[in-house]
Formats: C-alpha cells, structure tokens, sequence
C-alpha cells in the first residue's frame, strides 16, 4: 500500500528547480498508518490502485495569483496526479496550497489575507467529522484564504473570521485543510481522525 505525496517545487536559484518534502510530513504520514510505503510524486510518476492515498502538500502560489516558474511547474504536477487519482476513485488530502489548488477548481472565491501563527477555527456540524461546535487552535502559514466554496463541497471548520478551514467534496473524496498536520512538535489526534475518516 502507497501514500503518494505530491511535493513543494522550490527555485533557490536562477534555472534551478528543486522538488521538495518536508521531513516532518513524512513522519506524520508514517504515524498515520506504518504499513503504508510513502512515495514523492513528480512529472514521471505513475500512480495505481496501489496507492491509497494521495497528498497534495503545502507551499507555492497558486498560478492565478503567481506565473512564477515553480509555480507553473507545481502546478502541471497538481493537475497530472488529481485527474490520474480521480479517475482511479483514490482518496485525496489537500494540505494549505493542496487544499486551494482543489478548492479553485470548484469555482472557491479568494481573499489575499496573510495569516501566520495560531488561530482558533471552529468545526460545524457536518456529515463526514462529527467534531460540532469545537474550538481547535490550528497553525497558519498562507497568503490566500478561501472565503466561499460552492454548494457540491461540504464545510468541515470555519476560523473565527469565518473563512473556511477545512472542507471535504464527496464525489472525488478528498479533504483539503487549510493548516499543517505536520508541523507541531507532537502529532494531534484530530488531524489522524480527519484522515482515517477519509480512508
């Protein structure tokens, strides 16, 4: 069984692209499920039925709000590895860029708002994680936050300023969280549910 992870494109330097993963995502999805053999995803990869489950990670732009080339790049291998998962019914996890990449393509509307930091969401009643009225502090590193999503994407968790944090689409199972499971020094019970949910 695979997890595939598709990665961060970076350009430290003029002409040089690099495919990135960050260490920590890769213990959190280890933690996940031990069985599971994780794969980094780029252009050439092919995915199969193997795979279980596949994760757009964090970082990047996306291209309509930047034509820088990792960006462009980043996007071509976005939309390679969600068509090829969608048509083979694989379960999908979005996280911060991962989660708006989807989100735009079902017509998401936008705000440029920078958040950093801890912020309070609250997860609303919901068909797929009962977690009703709960307040969870998540981490934040964004530029764009998602104001509105249409009526086929069921809201998960809204931040108190009302933009949404967390959001599933049942016709291609995927989840997309606008927060970074990966990123705190111990690995929250929350963020496991929400994928096994998923699984």
């Amino acid at each position: 069984m695979i997890i595939g992870v598709v990665p961060t494109i970076r350009s430290p330097y003029k002409n040089q692209i690099e495919i990135c993963i960050d260490k920590r995502l890769i213990n959190f999805l280890e933690k996940l499920n031990k069985k599971f053999t994780i794969k980094i995803l780029n252009e050439n990869s092919k995915i199969n039925k193997d795979f279980k489950l596949i994760v757009f990670s964090g970082g990047n732009d996306l291209v309509k709000f930047s034509s820088l080339t990792k960006d462009l790049f980043r996007n071509k291998i976005n939309k390679l590895h969600f068509m090829k998962a969608k048509k083979l019914k694989i379960p999908m996890l979005g996280i911060c860029h991962g989660a708006t990449y989807v989100a735009n393509k079902f017509e998401a509307k936008f705000i440029k708002k920078k958040k950093v930091g801890m912020q309070k969401i609250n997860f609303i009643e919901n068909n797929f994680f009962m977690k009703k009225n709960n307040l969870v502090e998540v981490n934040s590193y964004k530029n764009y936050s998602i104001k509105k999503l249409n009526s086929k994407i069921e809201i998960l968790a809204l931040d108190v300023d009302k933009t949404i944090e967390a959001f599933f689409i049942k016709q291609i199972k995927f989840l997309g969280l606008m927060w970074h499971p990966e990123r705190y020094k111990v690995f929250r019970k929350i963020d496991f549910d929400l994928i096994k949910n998923l699984l």
